[in-house]
């Protein structure tokens, strides 16, 4: 090794090592890197590097390889790329086509419309019970040897197109028989009867009123005898219907007689 460049400084060898990286022929990303690896390198590292017999051309050497290995790299992760890309447009074309499994084979979810998916359930459950009978031996969507759900159940709501299935909720109002008013319960009833029923209350136990349309005095305006007949009557199997709905089925008199004195002293503060 020549003296000379021995006793050089640290400063001047890197510059000298330096010079020689950017009159290398070799790509600028590849010089740049060993530049800025040169502003770290010992004055050891840096004799190493110019020591020998044409410094420059191993310079040169060294400078095309890590190139290399740059390109090899950025094609790697371009190969990469590439590859990602093309697996996923082959998931979309399967997606496109309708096939039930997407590019890693695991089965794929198919969007099936909530009113096709409504109507074939309401089908599959009138054939269960019996309001349908069976076409073609398909009882449910599974029957069909489509590939894809969606056309499944298309083709089996398309089969029982004219299938009409009357709803459930509208079929029970019909059947349900509807609450007699008092005033219809209160016509029906044969015998001796007193116009009088027992209404719901949240503010006093017990509220008796006349049953409307029989022209009744109203029930605090009686005497406490016709009170008490009132009351044995209500409390009767007779007029045990006379009574809105949530109203108790027993009357007592002691309660009607604090209804009866609340209404008076109401009426004499009016």
């Amino acid at each position: 090794m020549p003296v000379a460049l021995q006793n050089q400084k640290v400063e001047i060898l890197r510059k000298k090592f330096i010079s020689l990286v950017k009159s290398a022929a070799a790509p600028q990303a590849a010089k740049q890197a060993m530049i800025a690896k040169a502003q770290s390198m010992t004055k050891a590292e840096l004799l190493s590097e110019l020591k020998g017999v044409a410094p420059q051309a191993k310079v040169q050497a060294k400078v095309q390889a890590k190139a290399q290995s740059q390109k090899k790299r950025t094609s790697a992760k371009a190969q990469s790329r590439k590859s990602r890309a093309s697996q996923k447009a082959r998931g979309t074309n399967k997606s496109r086509k309708g096939g039930r499994t997407t590019k890693s084979g695991a089965a794929r979810l198919v969007k099936i419309p909530q009113t096709l998916r409504s109507r074939v359930g309401k089908i599959v459950r009138a054939i269960k019970s019996g309001k349908i009978a069976v076409k073609q031996g398909k009882a449910s969507p599974s029957a069909f040897p489509l590939q894809d759900a969606r056309d499944r159940y298309t083709a089996f709501a398309a089969l029982y197109s004219d299938a009409r299935i009357t709803r459930k909720s509208r079929k029970s109002r019909k059947s349900r028989k509807s609450r007699k008013s008092v005033k219809q319960v209160f016509v029906q009833i044969q015998g001796q009867k007193m116009p009088y029923m027992i209404k719901k209350s949240k503010r006093i136990p017990t509220r008796v009123a006349a049953v409307p349309g029989q022209g009744a005095k109203p029930f605090n305006q009686l005497s406490l005898a016709e009170q008490q007949r009132v009351v044995a009557f209500l409390n009767t199997d007779k007029a045990k219907k006379l009574r809105e709905k949530g109203a108790p089925r027993q009357v007592k008199f002691q309660d009607v007689k604090r209804q009866s004195k609340k209404s008076q002293k109401g009426a004499a503060n009016r």
